[in-house]
């Protein structure tokens, strides 16, 4: 999993001869391209977050499908979670009452943390 900057730097270096003469243009296409990794969503269903020697990943933005039982409608909502490969579930970082409601997880998108300039 790729950060933010790691993302820009590696489109710098796959377009660097198309704006080599012009310095801004660089600078213009690694921030596009950041952006654009920045509002990806991975989908849950083909790619889960990495994790950690001991199974647990680091803190994501986690995109959920909520279905409320008692009141019979669909919503999405975003949560920080973080995945346990080991029991293979989403573990979120709030207490949610789901008694009346079905969670299910959508996509899921790095948090980065660190500003880096």
């Amino acid at each position: 999993m790729n950060n933010i900057w790691e993302a820009a730097k590696k489109a710098y270096k796959a377009a660097w001869w198309k704006t080599r003469a012009n310095k801004e243009g660089q600078l213009e296409y690694m921030f596009v391209d950041g952006v654009r990794y920045a509002q990806y969503w991975f989908p849950v269903s083909e790619e889960l977050p990495d994790t950690s020697d001991c199974g647990v990943s680091d803190n994501v933005l986690l995109k959920l499908s909520v279905y409320n039982k008692k009141h019979k409608n669909t919503y999405e909502c975003c949560i920080e979670a973080y995945y346990d490969s080991d029991i293979e579930h989403w573990h979120p970082m709030l207490v949610i009452d789901d008694k009346n409601l079905v969670l299910t997880p959508i996509a899921w998108r790095p948090i980065d943390r660190k500003i880096t300039f």
